[in-house]
């Protein structure tokens, strides 16, 4: 089925059809302040982390899924007629009357209902810790229409995994009240926990930061409990006070919301436009910054003004690179929509989305040495204050934190591989802006002490050469870049042959970098290392038509033709290419191998022939098929 098309410009993707097959999401974010919408009004709000910041709710693996999210509802006040301005909640019928468009840093859903023409385009500043909601109601009929306009959020406020499973206790510590004079209303919680997991800690202190939520026009009413607003036996398709009415009482206990309700009355052919903001203010800003913060957007102009700057921002972020090719869609996606994603990925860390709660994984060391890739060519400043926050999550050993939630928070594992993407992150940052003064910039190692980048890329060669097996390859540990082969290793930790081509790959760049600054002969330890491992690889892995995986406990080999499952695994043929290993004969016949055994028309198999049976001495590939 087809949802939706580019738009002729390739700057939008329009979706035609909202009865998608799962939520269709858009990324809205300024780096600091941080929203996900789909194309049905679905997601989240936080600031600065999904962890520690998170504004509202979003349940994942829910029924009805992409709940809850951006709402803004719609009562026709003489018929009792409701719908929503994006599809869902509502539902309204028939779903061909919507439309949505996701664009850079917004997403616009237009709908024609009930003889009333809207559209709301969602969208955060690029200088203002807030999102903004504008919508317009245009009536398309011949009578006067009288309307209520109720925008609904579900706040969280605070630590989101104290929110998931401590919800007994931590709703006595929600407090939203109204404020008359400003139209506004304003959540907080007297109660904050700062800890990255799950606990019991109790550390005596409240959220830092007020949420607000307001809108343009005069409020009428609203609502500030879940349970006052939804009602029982129901969910956000029928809320009951949309029926009974908004109960306009503060609250002190219990799961907040935040529900505006405004009055239009429309002329036929009658425009009105309603512009909703949802925002954080620092604590020790508040009572200084509240009446400007809420104030700031309510006249369209303003709001029209921050969202060119922001599509100006995104244009001249996107307009560094083009691809011409003699396929339009390749272009659009080379274009556009890839650098989109990649800077999305850069902003936001892989941490919060539909499938991931944002509360458990923090920064991946591997993602964000790659996402810095994305943007060093837009933003050289950014990647390399990235390059460094990457240097300090580094021991003086070359050891670092597999993911980390900010300075000083992690957690370390056994993967063999996390360590090297330093070198990637650092080498594709100085080709590409010729930066050489990075190597020289001093950070501290987390065991003490600090280095040059360049001593913390040479802790990682020292990493590199310390974690060798029996073979002379990367003990596999619980991982390398594959998780799912967490148990290979065993009691004797195994050994990774993807990760001595990753090594090789990443030392051949390493040695690269030492040439072009002439400092190589003072390093020979480098380039011995990679040619032991280079050496490795070819004496002890070649399987006659492919390389194999690995090495389990007692030598067994993984990836081999002897093998009845995951006889070949693509990044050990990919990789042999990449770290350029000598012989150009294998090479051709390993690929040549992945041509017959694993390309699809879908794309290539991650190995061959899957995994049938439970291998608890190989690990999760054999419990996820």
């Amino acid at each position: 089925m087809n949802y939706g098309h580019f738009s002729d410009d390739g700057r939008e993707f329009i979706i035609t059809d909202v009865r998608t097959p799962s939520p269709w999401i858009n990324y809205l974010t300024n780096g600091r302040y941080f929203a996900t919408i789909s194309a049905n009004g679905g997601g989240i709000s936080y600031d600065r982390s999904p962890l520690h910041g998170r504004i509202t709710r979003y349940r994942i693996n829910d029924v009805p899924p992409d709940r809850p999210g951006k709402y803004i509802y719609v009562k026709d006040l003489d018929s009792g007629e409701i719908w929503s301005l994006t599809w869902q909640p509502v539902g309204h019928e028939p779903a061909a009357a919507y439309r949505v468009a996701h664009g850079f840093g917004y997403t616009r859903a237009e709908a024609d209902v009930a003889g009333i023409a809207s559209s709301v385009i969602f969208f955060v500043p690029l200088d203002d810790d807030r999102e903004i909601w504008k919508a317009v109601l245009t009536n398309t009929s011949t009578r006067v229409r009288r309307l209520a306009v109720i925008g609904y959020v579900e706040f969280a406020l605070g630590h989101a995994l104290v929110d998931l499973i401590n919800q007994c206790d931590d709703q006595h510590f929600n407090r939203v009240h109204f404020d008359p004079g400003l139209g506004a209303l304003f959540a907080t919680k007297t109660y904050w926990v700062t800890e990255t997991r799950g606990t019991q800690q109790q550390e005596n202190k409240e959220w830092d930061r007020w949420a607000y939520f307001t809108v343009n026009r005069p409020v009428a009413a609203y609502e500030t409990v879940r349970e006052r607003f939804i009602g029982p036996f129901r969910n956000e398709t029928d809320p009951a006070a949309l029926v009974a009415g908004l109960s306009s009482m503060d609250m002190d206990c219990g799961n907040a919301v935040g529900a505006l309700q405004v009055d239009l009355e429309l002329g036929p052919g009658e425009s009105r436009d309603v512009i909703f903001s949802l925002g954080v203010i620092p604590k020790p800003e508040f009572d200084r910054s509240k009446r400007s913060a809420v104030e700031k957007y309510r006249d369209p102009a303003a709001s029209d003004s921050a969202l060119g700057r922001l599509r100006e921002e995104w244009e001249r972020f996107l307009g560094h690179t083009r691809a011409w090719t003699p396929d339009p869609e390749v272009n659009v996606f080379m274009s556009f929509w890839t650098p989109y994603q990649a800077k999305i990925a850069f902003d936001v860390g892989r941490v919060a989305s539909f499938y991931y709660w944002g509360i458990g994984r923090g920064f991946g060391f591997r993602d964000t040495a790659q996402d810095t890739i994305a943007i060093s060519i837009a933003e050289p400043q950014r990647a390399r204050d990235r390059v460094l926050l990457l240097a300090r999550q580094m021991r003086r050993d070359g050891k670092v934190y597999h993911h980390f939630y900010g300075d000083g928070q992690g957690e370390f594992t056994r993967h063999c591989d996390d360590p090297l993407w330093f070198i990637l992150a650092v080498t594709e940052y100085v080709k590409e802006t010729g930066d050489v003064g990075l190597l020289d910039a001093a950070e501290p190692f987390l065991d003490g002490g600090e280095g040059s980048v360049l001593e913390h890329l040479l802790a990682v060669v020292r990493f590199a050469g310390g974690n060798l097996g029996a073979h002379g390859l990367p003990v596999f540990g619980r991982g390398d870049w594959n998780d799912t082969l967490d148990y290979i290793g065993g009691k004797d930790g195994g050994e990774s042959v993807w990760g001595g081509m990753f090594y090789v790959a990443m030392l051949n760049r390493l040695l690269e970098l030492l040439e072009f600054l002439k400092i190589a002969g003072r390093h020979a330890g480098a380039r011995e290392l990679r040619d032991r491992l280079a050496e490795a690889v070819e004496e002890f892995t070649w399987d006659g038509e492919w390389y194999i995986r690995a090495f389990g406990e007692g030598e067994r080999k993984i990836g081999s033709n002897g093998n009845r499952y995951g006889k070949i695994f693509l990044n050990t043929q990919s990789w042999a290419v990449i770290a350029g290993l000598p012989s150009r004969e294998r090479l051709m016949r390993s690929m040549d191998s992945v041509a017959r055994h694993l390309d699809t028309p879908y794309g290539p198999k991650i190995c061959a022939p899957a995994f049938r049976e439970i291998d608890p001495t190989i690990g999760l590939i054999t419990r996820c098929v």
